[in-house]
């Protein structure tokens, strides 16, 4: 199946760039963990961790995102350069490589199937840090309804039982529309 993001790429980051996605945007980038070694950006899209690390002083970041839409991968490496990508879902995600900071926000995360989410594991470096940012039960993100999305995502319960088994040390933080989940593995 096309990843239905691809249809929406070319407007994406235009449609928000608005203040108040901006104001949205600064507050995460407050809120992420402080930048170390290589990060992996789960549902990266167009690359929008790279902005808010910029936002907060880091404009280097040894990065590598996944995605399964070409057409996001596209601009992102268009606004970037040379940075690696997997074009996949998180789930097909080749496991060679280790990370000490996994993040993906607005929702992305919620595409996993929740009980790979324990998968995190596997990539992770002892002690990586790792920021997920769900969306609240109930809620349906804007950029899946502007992609027609016919993907499922699952409500951010759905992921309870596998977050404590994935680490015993995140905290858990409503911001917005989204729980935020954060902490060490």
């Amino acid at each position: 199946m096309k990843d239905t993001y691809d249809s929406v790429a070319e407007k994406y980051d235009e449609f928000f760039s608005t203040e108040k996605y901006k104001k949205e945007d600064f507050e995460v980038a407050q809120k992420l963990p402080k930048l170390k070694g290589k990060i992996l950006d789960i549902g990266c899209g167009t690359g929008l961790v790279i902005d808010l690390y910029k936002m907060v002083g880091e404009p280097n970041i040894d990065y590598v995102g996944v995605d399964p839409s070409f057409n996001m991968l596209k601009k992102l490496i268009l606004k970037f350069g040379d940075k690696k990508c997997f074009c996949c879902k998180f789930e097909e995600l080749p496991g060679c490589e280790k990370y000490d900071t996994i993040v993906s926000i607005y929702n992305s995360p919620s595409y996993i199937k929740p009980s790979r989410i324990k998968d995190i594991k596997k990539i992770a470096k002892p002690g990586a840090d790792v920021f997920l940012m769900f969306a609240k039960d109930g809620y349906t993100p804007i950029a899946h309804s502007l992609a027609k999305n016919e993907i499922p995502i699952y409500e951010y319960s759905k992921f309870k039982k596998h977050l404590k088994r994935l680490s015993k040390n995140f905290s858990y933080e409503e911001f917005n529309n989204y729980v935020i989940v954060s902490g060490k593995i």
